[in-house]
């Protein structure tokens, strides 16, 4: 077993408006000086970033071309949203810029990092290839026959995902995590992590869902059961740690974990202009100064709220994936997706 962390850099293009919370994402990646981020931007002005997020000022056109270098027939990139399909490439197309490191990976910016290496251990990197499932941080080992899988395996055609104008979630279990189980190779898939669901306007994970997720939540494979018994969720990060807290018997009960990711979910940030304290609040839709958690705050400032009849093309969409997370045969009959979405609802 290994003793001493690995090298990580995480990938990061993002081009276009960047979320109101940006500088909050970027005080939770400073608080993890171990990790470094590669920033391909062409945002004006460019944010102050810390010192271990490097940023690459470029246009969108300009990161088009870097990937297309690796390929040898022409790709398509049209919009910065299909770079989702170009996520499982970056270890190979981007290999100048990620030498040195044990292992590299990609993320999103709609979330908040809590203590990383608290959860990606050495013992974790000396053991796997491969770390966690979702597209808004997965990490590889920094190797040629990792990086190059991508296009070894046998299960999607990758050139025609890379060639096609629509959205193939390669990056998801539509895709590679598909393809990474299905040739049966190891990888550390626990969901340490909390993925806001985009159903209903309070913060639940997704692992309140019917039948849990694709893992067990620290070790815990019942996770939906105990889940559901969480009200009144909300979030705290206080100098690197972020916690989720709920109100359950009575009593605010908390728990560490690894990210929150909101799911392009708008989040107002109420905070003191250009202040950005080392704690504060996650409450649904908001960001606030921090408070100690008492059940009367998040009774208060998490009600439970559904709106069963305003959800949208994203929660359908929602509903598709998380079917063919839990092996559904036929993906596109709409009363299956309905009737999923019936399913936890109340």
């Amino acid at each position: 077993m290994d003793t001493v962390h690995a090298s990580i850099a995480i990938v990061l293009p993002y081009f276009g408006k960047l979320p109101n919370y940006f500088p909050l994402f970027l005080e939770s990646c400073r608080k993890n000086p171990s990790v470094d981020w590669l920033f391909y931007t062409d945002c004006d002005p460019l944010p102050e970033c810390p010192e271990n997020v490097k940023a690459f000022r470029m246009s969108f056109a300009d990161f088009r071309a870097r990937l297309q270098n690796a390929f040898d027939f022409p790709i398509c990139l049209e919009t910065p949203y299909k770079l989702c399909d170009f996520k499982p490439t970056y270890g190979d197309a981007l290999s100048e810029d990620l030498q040195g490191y044990d292992f590299w990976g990609h993320c999103d910016c709609d979330m908040i990092f809590g203590d990383i290496r608290k959860f990606i251990t050495p013992e974790i990197t000396g053991q796997y290839d491969r770390i966690l499932n979702c597209g808004h941080l997965i990490l590889y080992r920094n190797t040629p026959e990792v990086c190059t899988y991508y296009r070894r395996q046998k299960n999607i055609d990758f050139q025609a995902v890379l060639q096609s104008p629509k959205s193939h979630s390669f990056d998801e279990w539509p895709g590679i995590s598909g393809c990474w189980r299905r040739d049966g190779l190891p990888c550390y898939g626990e969901l340490i992590l909390d993925d806001l669901r985009l159903d209903v306007p309070d913060f639940r994970p997704v692992q309140t869902l019917p039948g849990g997720f694709v893992g067990p939540y620290h070790g815990q494979p019942d996770q939906s059961r105990r889940f559901s018994k969480m009200k009144h969720i909300a979030y705290s990060w206080r100098n690197g740690k972020l916690l989720r807290h709920w109100v359950q018997k009575g009593q605010v009960l908390q728990e560490e974990t690894l990210y929150v990711h909101f799911q392009k979910r708008k989040m107002e940030v109420c905070l003191p202009q250009g202040q950005y304290p080392g704690e504060f609040l996650m409450v649904p839709n908001r960001f606030l100064s921090y408070e100690a958690p008492t059940p009367a705050l998040l009774k208060r400032l998490c009600p439970k709220k559904l709106e069963p009849k305003r959800w949208g093309k994203m929660a359908l969409m929602t509903a598709y994936y998380e079917l063919k997370n839990l092996g559904a045969t036929d993906f596109s009959e709409k009363s299956a997706i309905l009737s999923y979405l019936r399913s936890f609802r109340k």
